[in-house]
């Protein structure tokens, strides 16, 4: 089966996939086996999922025909990715779907703005830091971010948030018709002095001597302590509490609950009159 595990809540459809099981060598799934997983999404997701506007189910259920009706084999990545656009019809932050996790190209890639600029990178592509992405494989900047946004929903900002994951892998960019291969792409960049870098990339492991663009210590404080899923601050210029919450689900570290009790207890014991909450 595609699916790894499919969750539908009243607040969020969170639609996990995989690698579908009879898949061949080069990557191609069978029909019969994406018939099946069909049945599955249909039954187990789309059906039970409220939150798409009649409009878009109208599409969405379209889609899925059409996808029901292709003939012969079709590549896993390009399976997921139909699917994920078709999850992505119902528009909001938390009916989306999660992409099979995979090795990306050696850089990590922030949006602002709408753009996507390089605020981590393995040595040899530290000179990269700060520069804005112009491209892959001839395809501008506004085209990607066009593309990437049609996997998940919501406003354009979590949208771009969202594709920080597929912008870094040219199996995905491939499947979108982004790269020419699957396996490397060409990224184009501009430096923050006006040069253009262009770099063809593979994906590779993550390492732990990466270079980020804020030293240790300086980087801003929405961006520090990325694997906590939980954070407070005391924000004395606010009269507040600054708190974070970068999950909405319980984790092995922590109850969500049990955290906004301790931001409470600390906004009481510190006498500030503003929680923000982010």
């Amino acid at each position: 089966m595609t699916f790894a595990r499919l969750l539908a809540l009243p607040l969020l459809s969170l639609l996990a996939l995989g690698h579908a099981t009879a898949q061949s060598p080069d990557g191609a799934t069978s029909h019969a086996a994406q018939v099946e997983d069909l049945k599955v999404f249909r039954r187990d997701f789309l059906d039970v999922d409220r939150s798409y506007s009649s409009a878009a189910r109208v599409e969405a259920a379209s889609r899925l025909q059409a996808l029901e009706t292709a003939a012969g084999p079709t590549d896993a990545t390009v399976f997921a990715v139909d699917l994920c656009q078709i999850a992505a019809l119902a528009d909001n932050g938390h009916t989306t779907c999660k992409l099979p996790r995979a090795n990306g190209v050696a850089m990590s890639l922030l949006p602002i703005d709408g753009a996507f600029y390089v605020i981590a990178a393995s040595p040899q592509n530290s000179d990269l830091l700060g520069s804005r992405l112009a491209g892959i494989d001839g395809h501008p900047a506004a085209e990607v971010s066009s593309a990437l946004r049609s996997l998940h929903g919501g406003v354009a900002a979590w949208r771009d948030i969202e594709a920080t994951d597929a912008i870094v892998r040219p199996d995905l960019l491939h499947a979108l018709g982004l790269a020419n291969a699957a396996g490397d792409a060409t990224f184009r960049f501009q430096t923050p002095d006006g040069r253009i870098i262009d770099r063809k990339l593979a994906p590779e492991p993550q390492r732990r001597d990466w270079v980020k663009i804020f030293p240790k210590g300086r980087a801003p404080w929405p961006l520090q302590d990325q694997e906590q899923p939980f954070r407070w601050r005391d924000a004395p210029e606010l009269d507040g509490i600054v708190a974070e919450i970068r999950r909405n689900v319980d984790g092995k570290t922590g109850k969500i609950a049990d955290f906004l009790a301790e931001v409470e207890a600390a906004r009481v014991r510190l006498g500030r009159k503003n929680l923000v909450l982010d």
